[in-house]
């Protein structure tokens, strides 16, 4: 899971580049063969928890929602939702 100390900028330069170094990987792996399709998965885990590090619960929720649903038997994304949650203030989900 992606760590991120509180201590680092949130330069908005820095994150613009995440954000589309991300965009870039989830393009890439949705037109690759489904070989590269679990690339798109972790790309969107990835993302998700950049967006609920920025605050951005809807667009977290959304991303990770959108990794659960290709593929729902991987236990990190839950994990993730979870804290998504949880730093939303919905501990109980």
């Amino acid at each position: 899971m992606l760590h991120i100390h509180s201590g680092h900028t949130r330069d908005s330069d820095k994150q613009s580049v995440i954000v589309r170094i991300v965009e870039e990987a989830e393009q890439a792996a949705q037109a690759a063969p489904t070989a590269r399709a679990q690339s798109a998965v972790w790309a969107w885990a990835f993302r998700a928890q950049y967006e609920d590090w920025r605050g951005v619960t809807g667009a977290a929720l959304a991303l990770v929602d959108k990794a659960i649903a290709h593929t729902p038997t991987v236990i990190e994304l839950h994990g993730i939702r979870s804290k998504v949650l949880k730093h939303a203030g919905d501990a109980q989900g």
